[in-house]
């Protein structure tokens, strides 16, 4: 979680919340489609693409990136910039973003949310590419397995908890206009779930999101029976969404 790279107080108490603005940059080949998501309200996304001894700026970031890729001068760089802000106070643990060559996926249902995940190793030269190359008959069939898994294993259920949620908390609205989830193999408990019950499902939440593990999901072209696996499926999704929001928005202790 965020407490092990960002110096910080985090607890649960209503005098260690703040506000956060915040700018991730990250810099790689082009062809591994890089880029970062995460929480907040996004109010710059932008992407450039220049060779190595280009800098396109003067920070200690650019001076990285020249030493990084010094011995691969030919190579055309990526640069991803994302910000964005956090206007109600929270604790650093309802903060998190992710890293990675991600696509995202629309819910077939529900505009504001999305799933992100790992694209194919023949999809992440495309994310930054200005002519995505076509995709073969076989991978767009793959690809479209894939979406069906996403979409059939997580489909309604992050907004269906946080509705009851609010309902039970009696709250007028959302703490967040959208919700992600980001998909990652092997991902597992970030550190949000210090001091709660474990009861063996993965708590990786953050305000307007979650980490999930992808093993989770039904294999390409199957279905997940509730009863072999998909009780846990469901059960993880929905617990992430109802932490997630009440730890950024329950204050406890001095």
């Amino acid at each position: 979680g965020p407490r092990t790279y960002l110096p910080c107080f985090d607890t649960a108490s209503v005098h260690h919340r703040s506000s956060h603005e915040y700018t991730v940059q990250v810099t790689a080949p082009q062809d591994l489609g890089m880029r970062m998501f995460g929480c907040g309200e996004e109010s710059l996304d932008c992407t450039t693409l220049h060779p190595v001894t280009e800098r396109p700026g003067c920070t200690r970031h650019d001076a990285l990136v020249q030493r990084c890729f010094a011995s691969q001068s030919s190579q055309l760089l990526a640069t991803h910039v994302r910000r964005s802000t956090i206007w109600d106070p929270i604790p650093i643990r309802s903060f998190g973003f992710a890293v990675g060559p991600f696509l995202s996926l629309p819910d077939p249902e529900l505009s504001d949310v999305c799933q992100l995940y790992l694209a194919p190793l023949y999809q992440r030269r495309a994310i930054h590419a200005t002519s995505p190359p076509p995709l073969t008959k076989s991978q767009r069939s793959e690809v479209t397995s894939l979406h069906k898994s996403l979409t059939g294993g997580s489909s309604g259920i992050p907004r269906r908890a946080l509705q009851l949620t609010a309902a039970i908390l009696d709250l007028p609205a959302l703490r967040t206009r959208t919700y992600t989830q980001i998909w990652i193999p092997g991902a597992h408990q970030g550190g949000i779930g210090s001091g709660s019950h474990t009861s063996g499902w993965e708590t990786n939440a953050w305000l307007g999101g979650a980490t999930l593990d992808t093993r989770l999901l039904p294999p390409l072209n199957r279905r997940l029976p509730f009863y072999g696996g998909g009780r846990r499926l469901q059960l993880t999704q929905a617990r992430n969404a109802i932490w997630g929001w009440i730890t950024a928005g329950t204050s406890l202790g001095g």
